[in-house]
């Protein structure tokens, strides 16, 4: 393939050859070098500014800890709600209630979760992280994101 130069970040050359990863995972392992940054994810406002700025077509990697709480006696990780009924009113009706979710500039939501294989990005401009819920006031906790970009 051709790339141009002021897209290469890196260059690694894979030991075990273009047959396998290297150690027999079903997915490749998140590349090194790229940078990364924490991000303290609060449920109690809509989006959080990660402070950094995504291009089109980039590959942008999340690993997520954390519990938050929203409404009476419910709480759940970055998962979101497991068997969440669809809800117009969320950021993403028909993905979890109270999961990671994030968005570039103005551009549509997508979800995150718990899912670390890398997502490539729709759009350019500043990522913002956030939780899949459509009322704030009642919840609490955070999600702690490490983001690898």
């Amino acid at each position: 393939i051709r790339v141009e130069q002021v897209d290469v970040r890196t260059v690694e050359i894979d030991q075990d050859g273009p047959s396998g990863f290297g150690n027999n995972d079903a997915l490749p392992p998140r590349p090194r070098g790229l940078r990364e940054r924490e991000v303290t994810v609060t449920a109690r406002q809509p989006w959080t500014d990660t402070g950094i700025s995504i291009r089109n077509g980039q590959t942008v990697y999340f690993e997520a800890s954390g519990r938050i709480r929203w409404g009476r006696e419910r709480q759940d990780g970055p998962e979101g709600e497991k068997d969440s009924p669809r809800n117009p009113n969320r950021p993403i009706a028909s993905r979890p209630a109270a999961g990671l979710i994030g968005r570039v500039g103005d551009d549509a939501p997508f979800f995150i979760g718990t899912d670390t294989a890398g997502i490539r990005v729709r759009g350019s401009g500043q990522l913002f992280l956030g939780v899949n819920d459509e009322t704030f006031e009642d919840n609490s906790g955070s999600f702690r994101v490490t983001v690898y970009y």
